[in-house]
């Protein structure tokens, strides 16, 4: 996913790494643009904007700075514009962020407040906007998830969710269908065709099963490859399938021919190549053909 960050402080840069090194441990194509620090370019975001000189301090350093902060507003949106985020990460500085989710809200960017300003500490007015121009909300301190819980009931809204680790959610997919419900996207169809026409039939199926629900997750994988070959091509259409968690075994055949590895995952092309096999990177839901 393209991830687009804005943190105007210090603690913001110090959240803001925090939050890409976890990101980039959850998705390996992660690509980050921010407005921040040191801290944040050190884990590996393009920094647009240094925090240094975003900070203006009281009323009249504001004042005498507005063209400048009105610039950096315009600067933002067309940077955000070009950039295409699929999500668009706020941390804390509410002057600035709540300008760019307010107008990011109206052009359906998705917009996640991670480290929310002392909501708790504002007019209700003020935190109901909050609620209006983001989609997602995070908080670091525990009564400030109490607090947004009561609000949440007060108005009638069931949005608040504790968001479960990634460890619960493997869990919670173990044993289910789940993978024999994806989507199938329509570029999956005309990359199979592809793939049928270029290697003249010559290919196979190599995916990784659920770690600790090895085959079950397998069993609906088959179920999920058997419609999809149903669509591309007919029903009696099938290729040879194996499940690995170390695709890299699959890098040569017989330790001589190169064998080549399209995946979405950039640890698995990784270990291929170190095996000597070759690869190209593709993903159905963002990549062309």
């Amino acid at each position: 996913m393209r991830y687009y960050l804005i943190a105007g402080e210090a603690s913001g840069d110090l959240h803001g790494a925090n939050l890409i090194a976890a990101l980039q441990q959850n998705d390996d194509s992660a690509v980050l643009r921010a407005w921040g620090g040191n801290k944040m370019q050190e884990q590996g975001a393009q920094i647009v904007k240094h925090y240094k000189h975003l900070a203006f301090m009281g009323f009249w350093e504001v004042l005498k700075n507005i063209r400048t902060i009105l610039t950096n507003v315009s600067f933002c949106k067309k940077d955000i514009l070009n950039f295409k985020p699929d999500a668009l990460v706020l941390i804390d500085y509410p002057g600035f962020n709540m300008i760019i989710a307010k107008w990011a809200t109206k052009l359906g960017i998705p917009v996640q407040y991670y480290i929310l300003p002392q909501a708790w500490a504002w007019k209700e007015n003020r935190v109901k906007k909050l609620a209006k121009h983001t989609n997602f909300r995070y908080v670091i301190l525990p009564f400030e998830a109490d607090f947004f819980k009561l609000l949440a009931l007060e108005w009638g809204v069931n949005h608040w969710k504790d968001i479960p680790k990634q460890e619960d959610v493997i869990e919670r997919l173990k044993g289910t269908d789940f993978f024999s419900r994806i989507p199938i996207f329509p570029n999956t169809i005309k990359f199979l065709h592809m793939i049928e026409r270029y290697t003249r039939g010559r290919w196979a199926i190599l995916s990784t099963p659920l770690k600790g629900d090895e085959q079950n997750s397998s069993k609906h994988k088959d179920i999920w490859l058997d419609n999809l070959f149903g669509y591309a091509f007919d029903n009696d259409f099938n290729k040879k399938r194996f499940y690995s968690a170390h695709k890299w075994k699959w890098a040569t055949l017989y330790g001589e021919r190169q064998n080549l590895l399209i995946d979405d995952r950039p640890t698995n092309l990784e270990e291929f190549r170190e095996k000597g096999g070759l690869t190209i990177r593709y993903q159905a839901n963002e990549s062309k053909l």
